[in-house]
């Protein structure tokens, strides 16, 4: 898809790095979101119940809730 968001030539690819939160991040699409986000320089915190099992590089936050 070129000029999409999460290519190199998207809009998003002329911004500076963000601090990015993404909820859940830990299944589907969530863990290459994240991998493409780091890859572009952005800072990543993930936020989920911390029940499913997976493997994030080192620099992203996790942060762990409940929602009941």
């Amino acid at each position: 898809m070129p000029g999409s968001a999460l290519t190199a030539t998207g809009p998003l690819a002329r911004l500076s790095p963000m601090r990015i939160l993404v909820i859940g991040g830990t299944h589907f699409m969530g863990p290459r979101l994240v991998r493409a986000l780091l890859a572009r320089g952005h800072a990543v915190t993930t936020f989920h119940r911390g029940t499913t099992p997976c493997i994030l590089p080192a620099e992203v936050e996790r942060l762990y809730g409940d929602r009941s």
